[in-house]
């Protein structure tokens, strides 16, 4: 790919098309099913950007895709508000907290990590009767909840951040009964603030690169639209394979790059 950091506009465009369209898919992606972050990532990184400049412009479309997704689902009254505002302190918290990891050590052995646990997001999937446009009864109290399984998360996101709304997702079908389409709404608003603190402490620290952003934060926006439309229609019909299938093709692809 051609090196975006120092050349013209006019070698830049190619590369801008590339992450434009490279965004439109991980947006409608990252809505339905989760996983977009596995595929902007390595679109930022074939265009000559560096690692960190990646992580800072894929937290930022990130965070714009989220917030569109959680405005759109608001709409749709799919958007659970009783719980929300302990569960954001924590997603913000983690978030600043995994973002300030992320700036001082390489996550190393997380994919291997990243794997195992989509595997096993796949075979609750699959398995699970719980997974409907239906509550279910609540496990744990809200406060356990937000401090024992959304502080962590937000962690993860900071710090690494690929599949995030996936295990916001489940974490809220499993622990709160929340439905499919409650729980993905929900998951939206707290992606938005994981993403969105990390956003900010990466661009503190110098790592964002305006066209290569405006690129990518276009066709999220568009990609993410997409995705929320899909997704609200279909319900779990539409849902729940799809983050089988990616589960399954993500957690095969990160497998077979470690061997």
């Amino acid at each position: 790919m051609v090196e975006l950091i120092g050349s013209s506009l006019a070698e830049q465009w190619p590369v801008l098309l590339w992450l434009l369209g490279g965004a439109f898919i991980a947006g409608t992606v990252d809505v339905i099913s989760g996983g977009g972050g596995l595929i902007s990532l390595p679109v930022l990184l074939l265009s000559g950007i560096t690692p960190y400049q990646a992580l800072a412009i894929n937290k930022v479309q990130g965070s714009l895709g989220s917030g569109l997704a959680a405005w759109f689902f608001r709409r749709q009254g799919a958007i659970q508000f009783r719980e929300l505002p302990t569960i954001i302190v924590m997603a913000l918290l983690g978030g600043a907290l995994g973002s300030v990891i992320s700036l001082h050590i390489k996550p190393k052995y997380l994919n291997v990590i990243l794997a195992i646990l989509l595997i096993f997001i796949a075979l609750y999937f699959i398995l699970s009767k719980e997974i409907s446009d239906e509550e279910t009864r609540r496990r744990i109290p809200v406060f356990l909840f937000a401090a024992t399984i959304i502080l962590p998360i937000g962690v993860y996101d900071g710090f690494f951040g690929p599949s995030t709304g996936t295990f916001y997702m489940v974490s809220l079908i499993h622990f709160m009964g929340y439905s499919t389409s409650k729980a993905l709404g929900t998951s939206k608003i707290l992606n938005f603030c994981s993403n969105g603190t990390s956003a900010l402490l990466f661009l503190n620290a110098g790592h964002l690169l305006i066209l290569p952003t405006i690129a990518m934060c276009t066709g999220e926006a568009i990609g993410a639209y997409l995705g929320s439309v899909i997704a609200f229609r279909g319900g779990t019909k539409i849902i729940k394979p799809c983050i089988v299938i990616t589960c399954i093709v993500i957690s095969l692809k990160i497998i077979w790059e470690s061997l």
